[in-house]
This record gives structure tokens, C-alpha cells and sequence, in this order.
């Protein structure tokens, strides 16, 4: 008898068992559900999502800067957009200051002209010019900011 209560015993711990190992692997699947990760290694600028609150596909809800090396995106005036080449060497410095703060190649140029983008908030500007756009892989970016506007001095042949 005392051989039987025993064996209906473990039968109920086995059962109990079975059903925890469950919960512990839907608690799982939940947590993979909810976890983010990048894409690569980095810097994690901003995270604009609230705690709580849920994110919808194909929704911005972070700044994310990868690791590597930096590249400023350019615009050239399009008077001067068929004399860019890869290659040419670009020198960089804060608007309004004529000092170095690094120097680049330009790595990156777009094929066609586009309306301009960068810099359309001065105000009374009613030129209607179009650009082209180039990337500029930094030398070295120790004395810059992420997203930080910039001046590209383009060294023409």
C-alpha cells in the first residue's frame, strides 16, 4: 500500500514536472518575442519606445549606429555634380569654422541629381537647385558627433 501511494506520488510529480518544463518554454518563447537585437555590433543612440507600449511592424522605435568606420553623406551643387569623382580627397570642418576637424575620400556617388535636402532650412531660400549626393569615408572621426552638420571641402581636379 505504502509501495502504491508512493508510485501515485511520483506520478503527480512527473505530471507536475511535465507542466512546469511547459510553462518554462512558453515564459521562453514569450521572452525571444519581446527580445531586440541589432544587427550588428554598435551604439544604441536613442530608443524612442515607452515601456509598456507595444511596436508595430516595420515601425522606428530606435537610433542605431553600427560599428565601423564613419561616413559623412554629402551634397554637392548640381553646377559642380560632373566634376566629383571617387576617390577625391574631401576635407571636413564645422559650419562656419574654416579649422580641420578631419579628412576623407569621397567613397560614393549617386548616378542622378536629386532636389536638395540637406541645409533646406535657411530661411528665405527660394533657389530651386538640385544635388548630387556622395558618401566621404573619414580618415578619422575622433572629433566628431553623430549626426552632427558639417562642411565637405571636395579638392576638384
Amino acid at each position: 500500500m505504502q509501495l502504491n501511494k508512493s508510485k501515485q506520488t511520483v506520478a503527480v510529480s512527473k505530471a507536475q514536472l511535465r507542466e512546469l518544463r511547459a510553462q518554462l518554454k512558453s515564459a521562453q518563447n514569450s521572452l525571444h518575442q519581446k527580445t531586440i537585437k541589432a544587427p550588428s555590433d554598435g551604439i544604441l543612440l536613442s530608443i524612442d519606445a515607452k515601456s509598456g507600449s507595444a511596436i508595430q511592424a516595420l515601425e522606428s522605435f530606435a537610433t542605431f549606429a553600427p560599428e565601423g568606420k564613419w561616413v559623412v553623406h554629402g551634397e554637392a551643387d548640381e553646377m559642380f555634380a560632373n566634376r566629383l569623382k571617387k576617390g577625391q580627397r574631401v576635407r571636413i570642418h564645422y559650419i562656419g569654422n574654416s579649422s580641420t576637424i578631419t579628412n576623407g575620400k569621397i567613397i560614393s556617388l549617386s548616378p542622378k541629381l536629386s532636389n536638395k535636402s540637406f541645409f533646406t532650412d535657411v530661411p528665405g531660400e527660394q533657389q530651386d537647385r538640385r544635388v548630387r549626393r556622395f558618401k566621404v569615408l573619414l580618415d578619422s572621426a575622433d572629433h566628431l558627433l553623430i549626426n552632427a552638420k558639417v562642411e565637405c571641402e571636395i579638392h576638384l581636379n
